[in-house]
């Protein structure tokens, strides 16, 4: 069992040295990638230094106030979705030798693989975490290749590749490495910033989705199944929370299918004014193509909503019996399910129930962070102490899961 708080940092203690390599971050690019390094970095400050290096998109300068020590690289090239300093992979050969441990973030991006030929060839620990196993924003045969490459090259020079379940450890897997270097840390949120609400369900069904509005988060298909419920305009209404390089042509479809009356479009929230959305709805609805572990998903699941989502088998097994599920990319099954929850209220509050009790229970931040500090501690002294990530071993998947279908 995990401890339920993270240990603290003793005052006469070596303190070593993280570097933590991401392609993004936190607000210049929204996303899952993003906010996971922003947070994890923040809490690994109780034990280890910190140091970010990330890309920088946009206009805006990076932000100042960040507990750890961030350094970024003003980015304009961009190569079929990889952003690429020359200036950073200058700096990471200069300064990678004053760390203990690279961790880099995501393989599909040439940034963590540098990270990581870097970190080894400086005799450093390395770790990769992987956050989904492809993006639909690129050609997928054309990053299966490449993933069958790091494979080969890459993924052995790391100590260890962390995965957010046990599915997407399976799914890199298959493409070789040795299972004895995956461990599951699932991601995790803070129940103190995610207070339990009293949904009653009534009237009209108000369902959310928050995000980074791209391909792969299956948010046409949604658009597509509210076409097929019109008939319900008055019972259902969606908010799509966020941005993106789809947005424009979301706006402009949900436009010409006269759905106005049933999705509203939100500009992206700061992290502190998520629980104020997800408290002013009903559901959530992720009709995700492909994913890894969104935090998204159990922030809501911390308050009590219910969930519908795609029956992605990494989502399936970490959600368990706590969502109701539909095949992605269906947008009739989209609709069914929608449908199906507009009249099955009573069910939709024993899901939330379940939900709460599931993140208590094994997606608690305390947790989460105390994973990450003993796998590190591990790696440096060999001899961690407590709970590190278990180690990728194959278990049964719950079978006890709701489905609109009966």
């Amino acid at each position: 069992m995990l401890s339920s708080e993270a240990d603290s940092f003793p005052a006469n203690a070596q303190t070593f040295s993280i570097l933590e390599v991401t392609p993004h971050l936190s607000p210049d690019i929204r996303g899952g990638i993003p906010l996971n390094v922003d947070s994890l970095a923040t809490a690994l400050r109780r034990r280890f230094e910190v140091t970010v290096v990330a890309n920088w998109m946009g206009s805006k300068p990076p932000p100042k106030d960040r507990d750890y020590s961030l350094r970024t690289f003003r980015t304009r090239v961009v190569v079929l979705g990889n952003p690429v300093s020359r200036k950073m992979l200058i700096w990471l050969v200069q300064n990678t030798d004053g760390f203990d441990i690279v961790h880099a973030h995501s393989h599909l991006f040439l940034t963590s693989v540098i990270a990581i030929f870097i970190g080894k060839l400086k005799g450093k620990r390395v770790v990769l975490t992987n956050h989904g196993l492809v993006s639909l924003s690129q050609p997928v045969l054309l990053q299966h290749v490449w993933i069958g490459f790091l494979s080969k090259t890459i993924l052995p020079m790391c100590d260890k590749v962390v995965c957010f379940t046990e599915e997407d450890a399976d799914r890199l897997l298959a493409f070789g490495g040795k299972r004895n270097q995956f461990v599951i840390a699932p991601n995790g949120v803070e129940l103190a910033g995610f207070d339990l609400v009293n949904r009653t369900l009534e009237g009209t069904l108000r369902a959310v989705w928050l995000g980074r509005m791209v391909r792969e988060k299956g948010l046409q298909d949604l658009l597509t199944a509210l076409t097929q419920l019109r008939h319900l305009h008055d019972r259902i209404r969606v908010t799509l929370v966020g941005e993106g390089p789809l947005e424009a042509k979301l706006r402009k479809y949900a436009k010409s299918s006269d759905l106005d009356g049933m999705v509203t479009f939100l500009p992206w929230v700061e992290r502190r004014d998520v629980p104020s959305i997800l408290a002013s709805h009903n559901i959530m609805i992720l009709p995700s193509l492909s994913e890894g572990f969104p935090r998204v998903a159990i922030e809501a699941l911390a308050t009590g909503m219910p969930l519908l989502c795609s029956s992605l088998p990494q989502l399936t097994a970490s959600l368990e019996n706590c969502a109701i599920y539909f095949r992605p990319g269906d947008p009739s099954d989209i609709a069914n399910a929608l449908s199906w929850a507009e009249q099955n209220r009573d069910q939709l509050l024993v899901l939330g129930r379940r939900g709460r009790e599931l993140v208590k229970r094994k997606y608690a931040w305390d947790a989460t962070v105390t994973n990450w500090q003993n796998l590190f501690d591990s790696l440096l002294t060999r001899s961690g102490s407590g709970n590190s990530p278990r180690e990728f071993k194959r278990k049964n998947i719950v079978r006890d899961r709701l489905s609109w279908r009966r």
